[in-house]
């Protein structure tokens, strides 16, 4: 049975990469500062440093000596890891800036676990099966440690786990596998909107032959057309790409933002996407970094023999108001 648990970006997630990176420049048998003067560097609370030290021993990066100090270890973990992506999401028209995002966040956590980041694209192809030959022979020869993938079909990640490495997959199936909580999504748009009517309807793409701003434009058009009468007082949208669409055709239609039909979306925290128009709406974002974090943090534990508590993690959405939603609730109220 599949089990899901929310995933966060936290304060402990932040320290604990910052002091992975202070390990690594210190190097193997070198002294850490103290707790304290930790806590003053980071910055971050005695406390959370703790924690944030507790995680590394656990991961074999440092070993506390009681009444001596902390010291990194004598043999730090490297790991050659493959990171597999889907080039459709990617070198599309109209694709989302959000997989870009993703591949920055990718390397930028690689280099500060000093783990080696081999990027792969797949073939773009509708049939299943996007692993190149050349792709196969070098996974399967042992090069790498552990998979990554973003996006692959279900024959490539059933190849992949017939080469018995660790795999974690984002977009797609995999040995265990980090996504969006949907669910919660639709909830905490539903919160939101539910203020200004019970009305509220949820914006999916229905056109697989468009880019989703394309299907997101053609869906407003269609609301639109509609008798004012038949308008819902609010909108959830599942994809920044959809919203970026359906703002277009709101604009066209000179119906502002913040007028009858309110609009709740998804959005991938420092995307440019919906810039411009983000004080209008209210963004349930998605945190690009904690996804990545989170696929790592999953496939080191595999390559260090342990098994994760869950095989499917879900990253938590956070709520934010544009400053222009606030003004037109509190004239409302």
């Amino acid at each position: 049975m599949t089990l899901d648990r929310p995933i966060r970006e936290t304060k402990l997630q932040s320290s604990c990469l910052q002091l992975t990176q202070i390990v690594k420049r210190l190097g193997p048998g070198a002294k850490l500062p103290t707790v304290r003067e930790l806590s003053e560097i980071l910055p971050a609370s005695v406390a959370t440093i703790n924690n944030a030290l507790h995680e590394l021993e656990a991961r074999s990066l440092i070993v506390r000596k009681h009444g001596v100090g902390i010291f990194v270890a004598s043999h730090l973990p490297h790991h050659r890891i493959a990171l597999i992506c889907r080039p459709d999401f990617f070198r599309a028209i109209g694709s989302s800036p959000f997989w870009g995002l993703l591949l920055e966040q990718a390397q930028r956590y690689a280099t500060a676990e000093q783990e080696e980041l081999t990027f792969y694209f797949s073939e773009s192809r509708q049939e299943a099966g996007t692993l190149t030959n050349t792709q196969q022979q070098e996974i399967s020869s042992g090069q790498f440690h552990g998979i990554i993938s973003i996006g692959l079909d279900a024959c490539d990640a059933e190849w992949i786990r017939t080469q018995s490495l660790p795999f974690v997959a984002f977009a797609g199936p995999g040995s265990y596998t980090v996504g969006f909580d949907n669910e919660e999504l639709l909830r905490l748009g539903h919160e939101a909107l539910l203020p200004f009517g019970a009305r509220i309807v949820v914006l999916e793409s229905e056109h697989n032959d468009l880019s989703k701003q394309q299907s997101g434009y053609l869906w407003g058009r269609t609301l639109l057309a509609r008798p004012h009468s038949e308008w819902p007082e609010g909108i959830i949208s599942r994809d920044d790409m959809l919203t970026l669409g359906l703002i277009g055709a709101f604009h066209e239609q000179g119906i502002p933002l913040d007028g009858p039909i309110r609009i709740a979306t998804h959005a991938n925290a420092g995307s440019p996407a919906l810039l411009g128009w983000e004080e209008q709406l209210v963004r349930l974002e998605v945190s690009p970094t904690a996804i990545i974090m989170c696929l790592f943090e999953v496939l080191q534990a595999l390559m260090r023999g342990e098994t994760p508590p869950v095989s499917s993690q879900k990253i938590s959405i956070c709520t934010v108001y544009g400053a222009k939603w606030k003004e037109k609730d509190s004239s409302k109220s």
